[in-house]
């Protein structure tokens, strides 16, 4: 129940009476003692610490005065200054010492001085002189130096007071001294002029600072504080931030001092009372809690405020009385009355009764009119729900009430309904039925009648269908329509009612859903499923119904991915788009596009008589070979094409669909840019490549792959000096097979590093075994193992390698890395970069098949090549042989001035040994000096006779 104050009313007047007569002569009785007794203890106390403050100040005056006085008599040492006046490196020891003996000295007057750190001579070409608690002089501070230096030049002859600092000594402990300091200058008398030859600085201690002010100080309240020019903390009571500014230490900055002033730190007040040391710029502090001075006034404070409190609590006790029986009864009456007037009260909300006086009967009155009020509303409020209930419901669904006059055929629509279809009824709502059956979608409209007829003829239970109806905005919208017909009493049906739901957003997503699941988003073309399910329904038209055959192309773009990886996918993206609009332009409206996806995509050429699909093959290629412009740079790209006809009798999509996949890599083999029209050989080639894939993997877990082993010997002496070892597959149906018959295939398929793998771990183990067998001989062998290029950029190669070297405890040395230059080729600066990791571990690195298509002379300058294999057709002296010997020549000299060795392949007479050695070439290798064999053969016919 709310209670309402305003000095207007009962209650407030009330309370504004007793307030004055009781709590106003309390409450300024109080305020006048108070304010008396506080303004006259702050006065007391500020006389007292003005004394303290004059004490303190003589006293300080005392000390400073007396640094001052040592600074001026050790200024005056003609020792000193002609000590100082020469270099560092110029002083005698006998000089240093007189000099600060002459400064020990003059400070025996000073004993009574306590508190004195060190005396600091610095001279303008390096020399330091120090006096003081220590001797040890670790460093300057420079930056302290230069700022008392020019302080003290600015001020001539007069001592500069520089306050708390840090040390100018790095040696001294102290973290905090008083500084002061004055510049020597050596007077010259015959140009009557002077110059600067040095620095004296003095550091004092703040402790016996504080021990002396300490002394000085009075019994008070609070404490002292002496600050100086910068508002750094040279004195202060409790010595807790002695030397730290005072903005540091308490967050509270002071940027200009009267006599007295406040000031609050975290939330307190503090009378500060200060005087300021105009000679030195430094200012005396005494800081006095407020609360302490004001303590005394505590009586007058708890009396006052009891008295507040005792008439205060008569007040409110009177306050809520008068406030409870009295002013809210009839306040909450009134309240009622202006609800029921505007007819917001609620009839359950009725008035307590307490007690027996008037306010009471009052109250029981005003609950007897409510409780007749009660019964009249009820129906109403039933009522009113009922049809708001309906309304919501209606208008939640999307729905509209509608019934249909079967005898003069008219149609009654709700309002709601109309209007969320844009149809325009008469006022009524009313639409003839003709009216009604233009408007419906013509799709559809033999669909609603015959609806309409089976349910009137007793062959459904109601009548429910969906279909498009024409609104005002001349659109169609989805809705669906339910209904059930009443009949009279000859038992004809007069008339229909139902209710009408738009679906239109229903119908749109699914037909989004099925848009989307049969073309491709990028460009949007048909997909790969949309490609599949109209296949397979030409395939049973073609069964059924003899069609005439239609044809397959699948399509790959070439060169495609240089565009996608060096502009990015944006920039592939484009070009996927305006490929798409050129094949567009190359088919027959009755043609199927698609794409499968990344560059790939499939026509459906529906008839193919008289070699259309090669007139289609060919333009196609001819649009996509023009440039593309593609973010203002031109681009070339052409196209693979594999075709496949129907007429070869394929049972499913997935099968014509592989074929042309197959002829498509056919042309892509071909040269690319090309067409390829499907044969069944392809296919048996590539049931050999699946074969021959799963035969290689089994091959290694069977350990069908040897390596076999051929010399590396010198040309002239025939000594070994390399074994290079060569995989063997010894397979179980076709016998040793050479590397060449499945190497390459190996490497198409990323079978290689397997392969690889295999290969290095048996030929160093192999290789371990034959070292120790040659253990005590003078023979030094290393090991060749052929690289392709998947091994060479395989990441966890090296580690594997570096891993199976220790194992063995081998040296990296021992083997040779032996790379074809075709190799280098395919990628150049990567090709670089692992041959560099491989050289920097300790392997060698061969460079193999030399003088063929990709060999260059560059090779070996930019990569660490330690020996060049020259390949076995620059042999063949039979054709034009001083040619040969010429090229031979050239390629071995230019590998010496580089510092390569050179290693003939193929060496298998001895003319051919004959001139190897006529040209200077170091080793030979070939049928001449033994054929590759496996390592229990190499071993009975080569090592074991070494």
């Amino acid at each position: 129940m709310r209670m309402m104050f305003r000095f207007t009313t009962l209650t407030g007047k009330f309370t504004a009476f007793l307030f004055v007569m009781s709590l106003m002569p309390i409450l300024v009785l109080g305020y006048v003692s108070y304010t008396t007794t506080a303004k006259t203890l702050v006065e007391q106390e500020l006389n007292h610490t003005n004394s303290m403050i004059a004490a303190q100040e003589k006293v300080l005056d005392v000390i400073l005065r007396e640094i001052e006085g040592l600074i001026h008599n050790i200024s005056g040492i003609e020792i000193l200054i002609d000590a100082m006046d020469k270099k560092n490196a110029d002083l005698s020891t006998f000089e240093r010492l007189a000099a600060q003996a002459q400064i020990g000295y003059i400070l025996n007057g000073y004993l009574g001085l306590e508190g004195l750190v060190s005396i600091d001579v610095i001279s303008e070409y390096g020399s330091h002189f120090h006096v003081g608690q220590t001797l040890a002089q670790s460093g300057i501070n420079q930056s302290l130096l230069e700022e008392l230096k020019a302080a003290a030049t600015v001020s001539r002859n007069r001592i500069v007071w520089a306050g708390a600092t840090r040390p100018i000594n790095l040696s001294i402990d102290n973290d905090y001294v008083l500084t002061a300091a004055k510049v020597i200058q050596k007077a010259n008398l015959t140009a009557n002029a002077s110059r600067l030859v040095g620095t004296i600085v003095i550091s004092y201690d703040l402790d016996n600072i504080h021990k002396t002010l300490s002394a000085a100080s009075f019994e008070g309240l609070g404490s002292s504080m002496l600050l100086d020019q910068h508002q750094h903390i040279i004195f202060q009571q409790d010595k807790l931030h002695l030397g730290e500014s005072i903005e540091q230490a308490y967050q509270v900055a002071l940027d200009s001092f009267d006599e007295t002033f406040k000031v609050v730190y975290e939330g307190l007040p503090y009378l500060v009372a200060s005087k300021e040391l105009t000679f030195y710029g430094w200012t005396l502090l005494r800081i006095i809690p407020e609360k302490d001075l004001l303590a005394r006034t505590q009586t007058i404070r708890l009396t006052t405020g009891a008295s507040v409190a005792f008439g205060l609590s008569i007040l409110i006790i009177g306050f809520f009385y008068l406030n409870r029986r009295i002013v809210n009864p009839i306040g909450n009456l009134v309240q009622k009355f202006q609800k029921i007037n505007s007819g917001e009260f609620d009839l359950n909300d009725q008035m307590p009764e307490e007690g027996s006086d008037e306010i009471t009967e009052l109250t029981r009155w005003f609950n007897l009119t409510v409780a007749t009020l009660i019964d009249r509303e009820s129906y109403a409020i039933a009522l009113k729900e009922s049809e708001t209930r309906h309304e919501l419901i209606l208008k939640a669904s999307h729905e509209g009430i509608w019934d249909w006059n079967l005898v003069n055929n008219v149609i009654t629509l709700s309002a709601d309904f109309a209007q969320l279809m844009g149809l325009n009824p008469d006022t009524q709502g009313k639409i003839h039925t003709a009216k009604w059956m233009s408007l419906i979608h013509p799709s559809d409209r033999e669909g609603f009648n015959k609806q309409v007829s089976d349910y009137l003829d007793g062959k459904t239970d109601k009548f429910i269908f969906e279909y498009r109806i024409k609104t005002a905005l001349d659109d169609y919208r989805w809705i669906l329509s339910h209904g059930i017909a009443v009949k009279d009493e000859t038992g004809k049906y007069i008339l229909m009612a139902g209710s009408h739901t738009d679906i239109n957003s229903r119908k749109e997503a699914e037909e989004q859903l099925t848009h989307d699941a049969f073309h491709d988003k990028l460009t949007g073309l048909y997909n790969r499923a949309f490609l599949v399910s109209y296949l397979t329904q030409l395939f049973a038209a073609e069964k059924r119904e003899h069609m005439t055959s239609f044809a397959l192309m699948f399509l790959d773009l070439d060169g495609f991915k240089s565009v996608n990886d060096s502009m990015g996918h944006a920039a592939g993206d484009r070009l996927l788009k305006e490929t798409s609009e050129r094949l567009k332009h190359c088919l027959r409206e009755a043609d199927v596009l698609t794409r499968f996806g990344g560059d790939e995509f499939v026509i459906l050429l529906t008839n193919i008589e008289q070699f259309r699909y090669a007139q289609v093959a060919q333009r196609i290629i001819a649009s996509l070979k023009e440039p593309y412009t593609i973010m203002r740079q031109e681009h070339r790209v052409g196209a693979s094409i594999g075709v496949t006809l129907s007429s070869n009798g394929y049972a499913s999509p997935e099968e014509m669909m592989r074929d042309a996949d197959l002829a498509m890599y056919r042309a892509k083999a071909a040269g690319k840019n090309c067409y390829v029209l499907f044969d069944h050989s392809m296919r048996q080639e590539m049931l050999r490549t699946i074969r021959l894939e799963q035969d290689i993997q089994h091959a290694l877990d069977r350990h069908e792959f040897q390596l076999y082993y051929q010399s590396i010997v010198d040309t002239h002496t025939k000594e070994l000096q390399q074994i290079e070892c060569f995989a063997r597959w010894n397979h179980p149906d076709k016998g040793l097979l050479d590397a060449i018959e499945f190497i390459e295939y190996a490497e198409q398929k990323d079978l290689i590093k397997d392969i690889g793998y295999w290969a290095l771990d048996t030929a160093l183990t192999q290789y371990a075994a034959w070292s120790r067998n040659l253990q005590g001989k003078d023979v030094k062998l290393e090991i060749a193992v052929n690289f392709s290029i998947k091994q060479l950029f395989d990441t966890h190669l090296l580690t594997f390698l570096i891993e199976k070297l220790d194992a063995l405890k081998l040296p990296a040395s021992a083997l040779i890395i032996d790379v074809k230059a075709s190799v280098i080729a395919q990628d150049s600066s990567r090709a670089k970069q692992a041959l560099r990791m491989l050289k920097d571990k300790g392997c060698l690195i061969h460079l193999d098949d030399f003088g063929m298509d990709y060999s260059s002379l560059s090779y070996l300058i930019d990569y660490p090549v330690d020996a060049l294999k020259i390949e076995r057709s620059l042999l063949d002296i039979d054709d034009n042989p001083e040619q040969r010997t010429k090229v031979i020549s050239g390629i071995i000299q230019f590998a010496e001035a580089l510092g390569i060795r050179c290693i003939a392949e193929g060496v298998e007479t001895n003319d051919q040994l004959a001139l190897l050695r006529s040209v200077g070439c170091h080793s030979v290798q070939g049928y001449l000096i033994d054929r590759p064999v496996n390592a229990d053969e190499y071993y009975q016919t080569v090592i074991k006779n070494i």
